[in-house]
């Protein structure tokens, strides 16, 4: 059976002598750590003493800190997995990317005499579970099912891990050899704008030639107070006459307010409807990928792709935050749009609006955006989840990867509040929905595809051979003798 050691830490994170968090309960296991708690800084970074830390972005929402302490800052919560190296090597906690800073927090992993009671204390139970087996134990030394060798594994631990990546099927690409036709329906590309012209520029340039289905681009400037932003749309109209609009809000009005105006004039531009954030960059032929599975099936209500920084559709991870460059969107998505037909879309609680296909049928049904979500965040889970009700799914597209530059048209703090506060509508009128998010998250139904486009990532980034291990989870000396030799890669920096 698997050992762990939980810890409820309770070590309080702190930022320039000021608290600004805590970590709540520390588990420790023979290949890696796992860290759970809450903080009102826009980053976590953890990392084992002489590694490179990691670097999250907190997204769990934690209203029971807000309940029990009335009087703390904005909180969210994060959820880190570090893999374990040197066996007595302390982790080291830190906000904004600095674990060396002078308050960081250093936990000390148990001692090997805490490990082995620890060990010796899971016997009992072993022993219990060894003879209500018995039976089954004693059949399987006599028969060799193979049927009873993965129930006892699974009865005694020794199954999947939680965090073990499925096998590649040998059909993934399967599809590669054979072009694909684009859809040919008439589509709306809202794109909202305020402010950040780099962003808006850099995005323009890759509509001029990776939009790959009819459409027509709709940009929406929310009233935008950079002298720059004029002319770049008005470049760029110039580039695209006839197939552009461009609508400039007198006062701004926010995400929600600029696109529903967007929407409320794509009613009578076009069919269906994608959403594209000015700080996305998209990747050749993109779109027909994405509005695919809604031409397809008229059930499909949204469809979202896979990004850097897309909640739960991220990749390496959830919350861990990282830059993209146009090279490597090119190069992750290079891979991506070879994975084959069966694995190209997965179910998914809900789209998530950077970048997202709407269905025109639940457009019609649903109507545009609730303005209870002010000037942002929420709002596209609200739609989602009213037209999941009315019988609409929603799809994460795996073959499609969109970069994502996340939240540089206003600053972390802004960010944070209007996450908590959309938080609290969405828990309120969708009690189930965190669940689900949740569960959704930990079951990882995308996780080959995941592991394969990370691997692309690492291909793209490494300027050396990033060594890559397989081994199976039923424990025995090969997964010690791998499992020592993964510590060994880490401690020499791999």
């Amino acid at each position: 059976m698997r050992t762990e050691i939980p810890l409820d830490a309770f070590q309080p994170i702190v930022k320039g002598g000021e608290t600004v968090g805590w970590i709540e309960r520390v588990v420790w296991q023979r290949e890696r750590v796992r860290l759970t708690g809450w903080c009102s800084a826009s980053g976590v970074c953890a990392g084992f003493e002489g590694q490179r830390p990691i670097l999250i972005e907190p997204w769990i929402e934690r209203s029971d800190v807000q309940h029990d302490h009335p009087g703390t800052s904005l909180v969210t919560g994060f959820e880190i997995e570090l893999a374990r190296g040197a066996r007595d090597a302390p982790v080291l906690i830190g906000v904004d990317g600095d674990v060396l800073a002078p308050d960081a927090v250093r936990l000390e992993p148990p001692s090997r005499g805490r490990e082995m009671s620890t060990r010796m204390a899971t016997l009992p139970a072993a022993l219990g579970y060894a003879f209500g087996y018995r039976r089954d134990i004693i059949r399987f030394i006599g028969t060799g099912d193979s049927g009873l060798s993965v129930a006892l594994r699974d009865a005694f631990g020794f199954g999947f891990a939680r965090d073990a990546v499925p096998m590649v099927p040998s059909d993934f690409f399967a599809e590669t050899d054979r072009e694909i036709t684009p859809p040919q329906c008439n589509t709306v590309l809202i794109v909202p704008i305020f402010n950040a012209p780099g962003n808006v520029a850099q995005l323009l340039e890759r509509l001029e030639t990776t939009v790959d289905i009819p459409h027509h681009i709709l940009l929406v400037d929310d009233a935008s107070d950079d002298p720059a932003i004029p002319g770049i749309l008005a470049t760029f109209a110039a580039k695209a006459a006839g197939r552009i609009t461009i609508e400039t809000l007198r006062t701004n009005q926010g995400f929600v307010g600029a696109v529903n105006h967007g929407l409320r004039i794509a009613r009578e531009l076009g069919e269906h409807v994608i959403l594209i954030n000015s700080d996305t960059l998209p990747p050749a032929n993109w779109a027909s990928r994405l509005i695919a599975p809604i031409v397809a099936d008229p059930n499909v209500a949204s469809v979202t792709p896979v990004s850097n920084t897309a909640e739960i559709a991220s990749i390496p991870a959830q919350g861990v935050i990282s830059d993209v460059t146009p090279e490597l969107v090119d190069k992750i998505d290079a891979t991506a749009c070879r994975i084959g037909q069966r694995y190209r879309t997965i179910p998914i609680p809900t789209g998530i609006g950077f970048a997202m296909a709407m269905n025109r049928r639940f457009l019609d049904l649903i109507g545009d955006f609730d303005p209870a979500f002010g000037r942002g965040y929420g709002e596209e889970v609200d739609w989602c989840q009213k037209a999941r009700d009315a019988g609409g799914e929603h799809l994460l597209a795996t073959s499609v990867f969109i970069g994502h530059q996340g939240g540089t048209s206003f600053g972390s703090e802004e960010k944070r509040a209007r996450v908590a506060a959309a938080g609290q509508i969405i828990t309120a009128r969708y009690p189930a929905y965190d669940g689900e998010v949740r569960k959704w998250a930990e079951a990882a139904p995308h996780a080959v595809q995941r592991t394969v486009l990370s691997l692309a990532w690492l291909d793209e980034v490494s300027d050396v051979p990033v060594p890559i291990f397989l081994g199976h989870t039923l424990g025995g000396g090969a997964a010690l003798s791998l499992s020592r030799e993964i510590s060994g890669a880490l401690e020499s920096g791999a």
